[in-house]
């Protein structure tokens, strides 16, 4: 593991509030190793790499790993952590809550998108426009979504995107 250049300034701006995303990408070399960047976005809105880890195995142990790498070195927990669905990454947070113990851990916006169209876009294959209709209405959701609607998220995901799917009635939906 590794800190960049300049990391510590950048991860420092944000005090109490810093908000990381933590990615693992997997097997992207000849040697099969994992690259898992800490990211965040600095006050211009660019992306910045704060902390760099490679390893083999993407176990919770190897998570909980860095991210009490990426501790000893900022010192400072993250407000947020952004990642993706991986029940070992979320393991690895529960393990780490002695030394985060107020981070809220979220899943990545994208990676959310991904198992949304996994799930529904054979329903919509044939039927383009419906789908371009159900994927703005999701994408709205998500953007309008932040910690102050958690309480009215669930009624407006079955107003805005359930209640969508259910209406694609039988007679519209493709025959295979």
């Amino acid at each position: 593991s590794f800190e960049m250049d300049d990391a510590m300034q950048s991860y420092a701006l944000g005090g109490d509030e810093n908000v990381l995303l933590f990615d693992p990408t997997f097997g992207t070399n000849k040697y099969g190793l994992q690259l898992s960047m800490f990211t965040a976005v600095a006050e211009t809105g660019a992306t910045v790499i704060l902390f760099v880890c490679l390893f083999r195995s993407g176990d919770e142990n190897t998570f909980k790993w860095c991210f009490k790498c990426f501790h000893d070195t900022f010192r400072v927990a993250p407000s947020y952590i952004f990642t993706d669905g991986d029940p070992a990454i979320a393991g690895a947070l529960q393990e780490c809550k002695s030394i985060w113990p107020n981070t809220y851990h979220a899943l990545c916006v994208y990676h959310l998108f991904q198992n949304f169209f996994k799930h529904l876009h054979c329903l919509y294959a044939k039927t383009h426009d419906k789908w371009t209709e159900l994927c703005r209405a999701w994408w709205k959701l998500a953007k309008d979504s932040d910690i102050r609607t958690c309480d009215s998220f669930d009624d407006r995901f079955d107003a805005e995107i359930l209640n969508h799917v259910k209406s694609f009635s039988n007679k519209d939906a493709p025959t295979y």
